[in-house]
């Protein structure tokens, strides 16, 4: 196992474009990450194995595979073009950070060290091992000397990620204000950071709202609206980041402000 992949998935919310992953995805990244060996940056556990251990049927993981890596969240060598690995698929981590340095801080990303690309298949010499060379084929069945990683890096997505990265000190401040606001309505003490500066999964729900497009006033809006329309009521309970910024629910409570929805107690079934 892998502690330094683990983390890595653990703390995974969204792919690089911002888009929330589900359930399954995250499960299936959790479960890889459970092989990874940090010596060769790659896990290679059989189908069968992974499948069973993912409660996925053989199509199912499939599925879910082929979108992780649609997604750019995993990179996968297929059966047979691994030397040395026999007949199953190798998987690797393409927004990994790098293994640190002794007595050097490290970047999250290969690509903001020292401001050049470095490949995920690289030693901590720059030299590319044998992973890069093979062959990588994408989804549409082209076969590429050029991992995916590498593909994805000179893609739109990376582009859109690399704004949402620069952005990023702002939508954290802003998740900050957002939880303020629900704090001063509720008179809850809901933290958007733990005390070493880390974001709380309430700061992380916050942020992956604002990442997903929506606004700091639309987050803001929608926390007054259930506010006014929840309190005192036994739908009370729910005034709370994990349901209100829950990807699920956001949408509907988003088109109640476009629809000027009255303030009032809702009834039925209630959010999770």
């Amino acid at each position: 196992m892998s502690l330094r992949a683990m983390t890595y998935c653990m703390e995974l919310y969204a792919d690089p474009t911002g888009r929330p992953i589900t359930r399954t995805e995250k499960f299936v990244l959790l479960v890889l990450a459970n092989y990874h060996n940090d010596a060769q940056d790659v896990a290679w556990p059989s189908l069968r194995l992974l499948a069973e251990q993912c409660l996925l049927s053989k199509p199912g993981l499939l599925t879910t595979l082929t979108r992780l890596q649609g997604r750019g969240l995993l990179a996968v060598v297929p059966a047979g073009e691994n030397p040395g690995r026999g007949m199953v698929n190798t998987y690797a981590f393409p927004h990994l950070p790098p293994m640190p340095r002794k007595g050097k801080a490290t970047l999250p990303f290969p690509d903001e060290q020292k401001g050049k690309a470095t490949s995920p298949f690289s030693d901590q010499k720059g030299k590319v091992s044998d992973i890069e060379r093979v062959k990588f084929c994408d989804q549409k069945g082209k076969v590429s000397d050029s991992p995916s990683i590498e593909l994805l890096r000179n893609s739109s997505e990376t582009k859109t990620t690399t704004g949402i990265a620069a952005q990023e000190p702002t939508l954290i401040q802003q998740s900050v204000e957002v939880l303020a606001e629900l704090n001063k309505l509720t008179g809850m003490h809901f933290q958007a950071r733990h005390p070493n500066g880390a974001l709380t999964s309430n700061g992380r729900r916050v942020l992956a709202g604002l990442k997903n497009g929506y606004t700091a006033d639309q987050l803001i809006r929608v926390v007054r609206l259930k506010c006014r329309a929840w309190m005192g009521g036994d739908m009370q309970k729910y005034l709370r980041p994990k349901t209100l910024f829950a990807p699920e629910n956001f949408d509907q409570y988003v088109a109640g402000l476009r629809d000027n929805a009255p303030p009032v107690q809702t009834s039925g079934k209630s959010p999770t």
